[in-house]
Parts: structure tokens; sequence; C-alpha cells
């Protein structure tokens, strides 16, 4: 199972006031390049994953996976010199994407319930914010 494909899914399927969703190489080009990006946007970006021994007994390998997703916001806040709006209009953002998230299970036959982790400020300068909210997700690796 694709859980970034998934949790962009999930995103442009719940939180409609994203304007533009993508994941790590949408942010790449967004990032290194002079393409517009389409505000308020979150791209969806595999942070790590921590593969835990063989849960199997059976003789087929089955890991389970505690993998750690971020979502990575942009907003501007032109409008707001100081970013107070940029700060409101963030949190109730986030606010959105932790209720689309939080307690989704993105694989029912073999994931658990994603959890929320540690949040933080990534850039605040030339009237954009950028945060980042990360997410575990515990999924499995099996044997085919």
């Amino acid at each position: 199972m694709d859980v970034i494909a998934a949790t962009i899914a999930r995103l442009l399927d719940q939180v409609s006031d994203l304007r533009q969703v993508g994941g790590a190489i949408e942010l790449d080009t967004v990032i290194n390049s002079d393409s517009r990006v389409d505000t308020p946007a979150a791209f969806v970006v595999p942070i790590a994953d921590l593969p835990n021994r063989d849960e199997s007994f059976a003789g087929r390998t089955i890991q389970r996976v505690e993998g750690t997703v971020a979502v990575i916001f942009c907003l501007d806040h032109y409008r707001d010199e100081l970013g107070a709006d940029a700060v409101m209009d963030l949190n109730t953002l986030r606010a959105k994407v932790r209720k689309a998230l939080l307690g989704w299970v993105p694989d029912e036959e073999a994931g658990e319930p994603v959890y929320a982790g540690k949040g933080r400020l990534l850039n605040f300068a030339e009237g954009r914010t950028w945060w980042s909210d990360e997410y575990l997700i515990t999924y499995y690796w099996t044997q085919q």
C-alpha cells in the first residue's frame, strides 16, 4: 500500500480548504523553481520508516513498520505584515487536517490508526509561512 498516495487522497477528499495538495516531487518543484503554489497548500512527504522484527510464527515474514509522514503547509500572509492572520489561518487548517487524519486507518487490512506527532515552523518570510506537522502511521510489510 502506498501510504503517501492514500494520505494525499484523504486530504483531497476531506479538506476542501486546501487549494493544492501534492507529494515530495511537487514540493521540490515549488521550492526549487519559480513554480507557482496555490495557497493554502499541503504536501505529504515521507520522513522515516522504522521496521520492527518479524512478527510471524508461520514462516511468512511480517514486519510492523512505524512510519512518519510530514504534512507540510504553505500559506501566504501578504495581507498581514506581522503574520497574526496567517497564524490563525494555519491553526484552522492544521485542525482540519488533524481531524481528517487522526484515528484514520489508511489500510484497513494491514494498518493501525494514525496518530499525531510533532509540529514545527519551517519558515516565515517573504509573505509566506511554511509549517510541518508529523503523523505516525503504522502498517505492515509482508512477504509476498
